[in-house]
């Protein structure tokens, strides 16, 4: 996660968590990140929760990287980022 977050610091604010295998990453673009986590889910089938399912405004979003089929999901969502920007 933090080789993908760092090839990316422009468009996301990571802070590695302490623990577990969840973490809640800062979009920097102006876009909302509902629209980003629908559109990604739309186009990628890959799902992140957007942070106003959490009242916690409209610029984070909460992904979950413990699974076995991790790399393919960051994968998707590499070729999305690259695609939109």
């Amino acid at each position: 996660m933090d080789t993908f977050f760092n090839k990316y610091k422009d468009l996301f604010n990571w802070i590695k968590p302490k623990a577990g295998s969840i973490a809640f990453p800062r979009l920097l673009v102006n876009n909302s990140v509902e629209a980003f986590c629908l559109d990604l889910l739309k186009e990628k089938s890959v799902l992140l929760m957007p942070s106003t399912n959490y009242d916690y405004g409209d610029h984070h979003f909460r992904i979950g990287f413990g699974r076995k089929n991790m790399p393919e999901a960051l994968k998707k969502l590499e070729e999305y980022l690259e695609e939109l920007f």
